[in-house]
């Protein structure tokens, strides 16, 4: 599955950590059913993202943790959304 505008690979991406805590909750998802859900997506899709538990989400969120390009890629998947949807610039 292919998600217009949802570029994998750009290293140079940005997190506006609120943008992606705001689908979450748009999703009624809590921090441990969104990051159950983001590891099923990532493994229905190939990607890796071993640590999508609570503490990791939380950092994506809030902007302590970077999430790197498969994270990205997980959650444009899982939110069918755009990285500029999601707060990556």
């Amino acid at each position: 599955m292919n998600v217009k505008g949802c570029n994998e690979g750009d290293p140079a991406a940005r997190l506006d950590p609120s943008r992606l805590r705001e689908h979450r909750e748009a999703h009624g998802l809590t921090l441990e059913a969104a990051g159950d859900r983001l590891r099923e997506t990532a493994r229905r899709h190939g990607l890796a993202v071993p640590a999508a538990n609570f503490q990791t989400l939380w950092g994506h969120e809030h902007g302590s943790i970077y999430p790197g390009p498969h994270y990205r890629r997980a959650y444009c998947l899982m939110y069918q959304a755009t990285e500029p949807d999601l707060g990556f610039r």
